[in-house]
């Protein structure tokens, strides 16, 4: 896999350059401890979900890995590239959204044993950077790092749901009706909505292309009406050819939770966010950032016992020379 990394053009694996260079600039002063004389991106830990993702094909799997660290490094900066994501390096903003549960990991896996996302369009909040911003980057915390460290779904990839909420249906949030011919010609016609469709479709496909899992099935919930079908012709082009023909369509089981709930069943997946009423199901994510904030407390406190006890190896090691001279 190296060997295939460097011959990579140098433009398309920044992130990879950055990584080493973090590496070689704290190794020199001695900030690093024993157990971390590799570089933590080129460590086989790090390495094997890209090579389980692409069928160990060392030439793809370098790309997705260099991809993959663009993406980190373009959400998270240098630190992304030297240890795992914590849950708070989100931001408090982003941890409330993240509580709010319009994305999360559901509890439960699908009949193959795949961890699922599941996500809700936010049309509650509209078009804007900030919020696409913030969804972005619980994308990454809980694609890139969550589901990435998870062996099963290294092998197997992941499950993707993306659903409207109930409320977003009957209100029509934020959406325009479909005699609403006006209103959709102003905004077709403002640059700064034509700009600001482009970056977030090119966000997505980057986001995307550098998934160090494998995106092996994708379910779009959407109702079977006009603007929800020109919706679902736009997401179809940005997933691409090959997750496109991985993705289903449950058009067809409307807007009743009870519906799309019987739809996704019948693919292996019995978990739904929602309650029958619409009420959002607060325990499961509860128990999941409470799960993360434990072992992301036991990762630090492993590396604050072995940088002291590095710290009494050096002293130790001092002592004796000075004693010899």
């Amino acid at each position: 896999m190296d060997n295939e990394i460097n011959t990579i053009p140098v433009h398309e694996k920044q992130a990879h350059l950055r990584a080493i260079e973090l590496f070689n600039l704290r190794y020199r002063s001695g900030y690093l401890s024993k157990i971390n004389e590799y570089c933590y991106v080129c460590t086989p830990y790090f390495r094997l979900r890209f090579l389980r993702a692409e069928q160990y094909d060392p030439r793809k799997a370098a790309l997705r890995y260099c991809q993959s660290l663009n993406e980190l490094h373009k959400y998270y900066g240098d630190e992304s590239l030297t240890r795992q994501l914590y849950i708070s390096d989100l931001t408090k903003e982003e941890q409330k959204y993240l509580r709010g549960g319009m994305i999360q990991l559901l509890p439960s896996r699908d009949h193959v044993g795949r961890r699922i996302l599941f996500a809700f369009f936010d049309f509650a909040h509209g078009a804007n950077r900030s919020t696409f911003k913030i969804r972005m980057r619980i994308f990454v915390f809980l694609m890139y790092s969550v589901l990435a460290e998870d062996a099963t779904t290294q092998k197997h990839g992941m499950a993707y749901v993306a659903s409207v909420l109930p409320g977003d249906v009957s209100n029509g949030t934020n959406f325009a009706s479909s005699d609403d011919v006006d209103r959709m010609k102003k905004i077709k016609d403002d640059p700064y909505n034509a700009s600001l469709g482009r970056w977030m479709s090119q966000s997505l496909r980057d986001g995307l292309n550098g998934l160090p899992v494998k995106l092996s099935a994708v379910h779009l919930c959407l109702p079977n009406k006009r603007r929800y079908n020109v919706l679902l012709a736009v997401l179809l082009v940005i997933l691409g050819k090959e997750i496109r023909s991985r993705s289903t369509s449950h058009s067809d089981a409307g807007s009743s939770i009870m519906q799309i709930m019987y739809s996704l069943q019948q693919f292996g997946i019995s978990d739904y966010p929602l309650t029958h009423s619409g009420v959002m199901k607060d325990k499961p994510l509860k128990d999941f950032i409470t799960s993360r904030k434990a072992i992301d407390n036991f990762r630090q406190e492993q590396c604050k016992q072995q940088i002291t006890e590095d710290e009494e190896t050096r002293m130790g090691a001092l002592t004796t020379f000075t004693a010899l001279d």
